[in-house]
């Protein structure tokens, strides 16, 4: 069996492909593998923006309804709201009364995931740089050497960091598709950019998780 130590795979694919199934899977087999999101500080910084509780968050914000339905204990400006739609490309439409469009300045019921992208988005990044939560990821890894899989990469300044700490020839980008789920259509993320010595793997997920993560696994080097 392949070994993982020191190699940290990224799976980069459009909402609901299976990463998270897919990135279990890897570490039930490579038990000393841990299972990361570039995204576990975003959680915290969420969570603690909008004043509730880190894991019952976490589980609205990964459960497969919850994430996407919009929450009155999640709500923003209505002019923040706008920038939100903006950036996932959205045309989700907030009424405040049946036939009546939102305007002005009114708090706007959001989604879980849609919190996620304000704070990340317009809260953090345009403050503290957009690399900032690859850097918080890169910190997680820096002394941990057992092989790690983010299941949720799309973030180009993201990758750099971790590269500086295992190198490009250790870092693996996983790109795949399921079903009819080809883009990145309401979510801010895209597919990466692989440069210098990174691996990429591409496939599909249109079969079952063992096949995806046998192929996977299949690709990576000694």
């Amino acid at each position: 069996m392949v070994s993982l130590t020191g190699k940290v795979i990224i799976l980069n694919s459009p909402p609901n492909t299976g990463k998270d199934s897919i990135a279990n899977a890897i570490c039930n087999i490579h038990t000393h593998t841990k299972h990361r999101q570039f995204k576990d500080k975003l959680y915290e910084i969420t969570a603690m923006l909008f004043n509730r509780n880190l894991l019952s968050f976490k589980h609205a914000a990964n459960d497969r309804v919850l994430k996407e339905t919009p929450s009155e204990n999640l709500t923003v400006p209505s002019k923040e709201f706008h920038k939100i739609t903006a950036l996932t490309k959205s045309n989700r439409a907030f009424t405040i009364a049946e036939g009546c469009t939102l305007s002005g300045d009114y708090n706007v019921p959001i989604s879980p995931r849609e919190a996620l992208i304000y704070t990340s988005e317009i809260v953090i990044k345009p403050r503290f740089g957009d690399k900032y939560f690859g850097l918080a990821a890169a910190d997680s890894i820096r002394n941990d050497r057992n092989g790690s899989v983010f299941s949720d990469g799309g973030f180009q300044e993201e990758l750099s960091p971790i590269v500086d700490v295992v190198g490009e020839e250790n870092v693996y980008i996983v790109q795949f598709t399921r079903g009819d789920k080809l883009n990145f259509l309401g979510d801010s993320r895209d597919w990466l950019e692989p440069y210098g010595n990174i691996n990429l793997i591409q496939t599909t997920n249109d079969g079952t998780i063992d096949e995806v993560v046998d192929y996977i696994l299949s690709q990576i080097k000694q």
